[in-house]
């Protein structure tokens, strides 16, 4: 290895250090290490390995919530304060068993048969529980009440005997259970009679006048609480749930007379409600405030045109195409020009609520998920009107602030609630769903979705066990609609690996011949399946791989090291081609191209002039200076070293031939005493070196004529060191 040339001080290796890189952008992680001897740092990784199989998912939480059905004594899962026994609908018991046997039906590929039975199990537990806490039970009619402090019935599908019915008429559907098929009759019987009672169909609903004590529901009053016969049409609270069940129990084969004529009825009701306004369709929230409607799937316009549109596809023979354009329409905002999705309340004449809802069940993303899943539709009746991509865009239904990913509830003038909502119905739980659904048609959704699987993964696993987040609290939470019960709906939304690479370039910049450096090139898989790789690297054989994974698992990410070891002063380059196989006929390529510039600095050597020597009368100073890449500049400098320092002589040195150079110097023009020669040179890679000099002038006659004034080309201050004045100079000559 070549003799380094000595730099000045400190100060201007500090300087040469920064600016000598300012050219090189440090990509990836740097890993220096000098003579071959390296140094790896081990990367941690991004993503969290997770790979518990379906199975594990549904084994604990079927244990968890059997574990609560045993210590409480019955399946009485409490969910929120103001609702001590949650017999009801698809928020309480009934929606944890419904829950079960959704997932069961989700996921029966990937679940072994024993957990198949066990959940199904606990669900018939739940459903046999339920039939033990019955306010009223006998040949013909079932009921419960809403709670154990109300004597009231509710009918709505979330919070009443519709969503029970719901879930004994699934829960008949998978186990045959003939108990279960009465208990839905009953059911709809003891709704039938409910709705009947004066000659329309109508819901005294106790929930209308105990909206504010509910938190996640609109705290607003709704003009027709104290309506004594309240008929809400939404599918979540109104007549439409009654229309929904009765659909699904003729599908489910749980149907008799009192079923259609229910069903019939339902949606006749609902037709006489729409109201026409130009092009658009809407259905008023309560038949009492006509001018009140709202967007979400639960509440609003999107629940409607889904339930009409599944209508018609049980039934061909009913034409709904132009009430379902209508509501398009209105969700289009063809009158008002603005989309209506994102308002959860609307006054025709004015906006009665500015509030933006996000999730499934009353939000963006539920309204979303319908256009989507009748995306053919649109395209037969050729309505264009819905920008998907705007869509996203517009309404911001996901954001991160602080490298953490939020999803906020609600929005309400234009302050976010709770932040971070995990749920299905309410949150990121939902939103992973339809993302991924829609990833294959816009492309920016897939990174989107996995970075909201990627963050319900953190947070709902917490050491090796299921949690759910409620605010900044991980609990064990049984809500059907915001808990942990419909984890599985989501967190195995499946992926297929997306690999990413952190560059295709790998610049390594100046490195000195014979030292190494390494740098890590980080490449990830953000999916559910693993894949290999394989790796070919061609060109310069100053690059090495030394750390190369040949598989990476699920959401997994790591480290390739590279070495660069030049041996020559010049530029290197080389290819790196990452093969990544994802299935046996699926394979993809990446190329990375590798550079980085071997160099050493020129070497000095002098032949005549050694530190010290005396000098007399006109002497030449000889050096050698060689540089594999040739020489591009050399230079001196002669300072004086008594009293104000002075550079009295300065220039170009004269060329002796093949890397041989020559300073001629006339001691007599300057006064006896020491002085400091420096000299320095470039190469033609901007790389310098410098060598100092110590010599004493001691002529024994004193030249009469002035030194060489006319030389001075900068006067620093006496209080400056001789070394600092150097840095300067060189600095600004060599590294500006």
């Amino acid at each position: 290895m070549k003799k380094l040339g000595t730099y000045l001080i400190p100060i201007l290796l500090i300087v040469i250090l920064m600016n000598g890189g300012s050219n090189v952008t440090p990509v990836l992680s740097d890993i220096h290490s000098v003579n071959g001897s390296t140094a790896i740092k081990t990367s941690n990784n991004l993503y969290p390995t997770y790979n518990k199989s379906a199975t594990y998912i549904f084994k604990e939480i079927t244990q968890k919530i059997q574990n609560k059905f045993q210590k409480l004594g019955s399946g009485l899962f409490p969910s929120s304060p103001g609702s001590p026994l949650n017999f009801y609908g698809l928020a309480g018991e009934a929606g944890v068993g419904l829950n079960l046997l959704k997932n069961v039906n989700a996921f029966s590929s990937v679940i072994d048969t024993k957990s198949r039975q066990d959940a199904i199990q606990l669900a018939e537990s739940i459903g046999n529980d339920l039939l033990k806490h019955t306010s009223f039970v006998n040949s013909t009619h079932v009921y419960w009440t809403i709670s154990n402090n109300d004597t009231n019935i509710d009918l709505s599908l979330d919070f009443g005997l519709s969503g029970i019915a719901a879930f004994y008429g699934l829960l008949y559907n998978m186990t045959n259970n003939v108990l279960f098929k009465n208990t839905t009759l009953k059911l709809i019987h003891t709704i039938a009679s409910e709705v009947y009672k004066s000659g329309k169909i109508h819901w005294n609903s106790t929930l209308a006048n105990t909206l504010q004590r509910i938190n996640w529901y609109p705290n607003v009053d709704f003009k027709f609480s104290s309506s004594k016969n309240l008929t809400l049409n939404g599918i979540g609270l109104g007549v439409a749930g009654v229309t929904d069940l009765t659909l699904k129990l003729q599908t489910f084969n749980i149907s008799n007379s009192e079923v259609k004529s229910l069903f019939n009825d339902s949606l006749t009701y609902l037709l006489k409600q729409l109201q026409f306004n130009g092009t658009e369709n809407f259905i008023p929230v309560s038949s009492q405030t006509p001018n009140l409607v709202a967007t979400g799937y639960a509440d609003g316009q999107t629940g409607f045109f889904d339930l009409f549109s599944r209508i018609q596809n049980y039934n061909s023979t009913l034409n709904l195409t132009n009430v379902r354009i209508g509501l398009l329409n209105w969700l289009n905002g063809t009158t008002s020009g603005n989309y209506r999705v994102d308002t959860t309340w609307w006054n025709v004449s004015e906006p009665y609520l500015v509030q933006k809802e996000f999730g499934m069940r009353y939000g963006i993303i539920g309204t979303l998920s319908i256009l989507d899943t009748y995306s053919n539709f649109l395209n037969i009746t050729g309505f264009s009107g819905f920008d998907f991509a705007s869509l996203f865009n517009l309404q911001n239904v996901g954001f991160y602030s602080g490298n953490k990913f939020l999803y906020p509830e609600r929005e309400v003038n234009g302050e976010y609630l709770n932040l971070s909502n995990y749920s299905y119905e309410f949150g990121a739980g939902g939103a992973l769903s339809i993302f991924n659904q829609l990833a294959n048609k816009y492309s920016f959704l897939q990174g989107f979705a996995q970075s909201i699987k990627l963050d319900l993964m953190s947070k709902v696993i917490n050491n090796g066990s299921l949690y759910f987040l409620t605010g900044a609290t991980l609990t064990e939470n049984y809500n059907p609609f915001v808990g942990f019960v419909s984890i599985p709906q989501y967190i195995y939304t499946s992926f297929n690996s997306k690999f990413t690479i952190q560059s295709n370039t790998l610049n390594f910049g100046n490195q000195k011949i014979n030292d190494t450096t390494s740098r890590g090139l980080l490449i990830s898989t953000q999916g559910d399946k693993n894949i290999s790789l394989s790796y070919n690297l061609t060109g310069s054989p100053s690059f090495k791989l030394t750390n190369a994974p040949a598989t990476l698992i699920g959401w997994e990410t790591a480290q390739t090291v590279i070495q660069f070891t030049p041996s020559h002063e010049k530029i290197e380059i080389a290819k790196l081609v990452l093969t990544i196989q994802f299935n046996s006929s699926y394979l993809q390529k990446y190329s990375i191209d590798l550079s980085g510039v071997g160099f050493d600095n020129p070497i000095i050597h002098s032949l005549t002039l050694q530190n010290d020597s005396i000098v007399k009368g006109t002497v030449e100073f000889n050096f050698s200076i060689t540089d594999p890449s040739g020489i591009l500049v050399s230079e001196y400098q002669i300072f004086n070293n008594k009293g104000p320092k002075q550079i009295i002589l300065s220039g170009q040195m004269n060329s002796k031939g093949s890397d041989l150079y020559k300073i001629q110097f006339d001691s007599t023009k300057v006064l006896n005493g020491t002085y400091t020669l420096i000299v320095y040179a470039k190469d033609n890679l901007n790389h310098f070196s410098s060598q100092i000099f110590q010599f004493k002038v001691d002529n024994p006659v004193q030249s009469s004529s002035r030194p060489f004034t006319n030389e001075i080309a900068i006067i620093i201050g006496a209080s400056l060191g001789l070394a600092l004045a150097v840095a300067i100079i060189l600095t600004k000559k060599y590294m500006s």
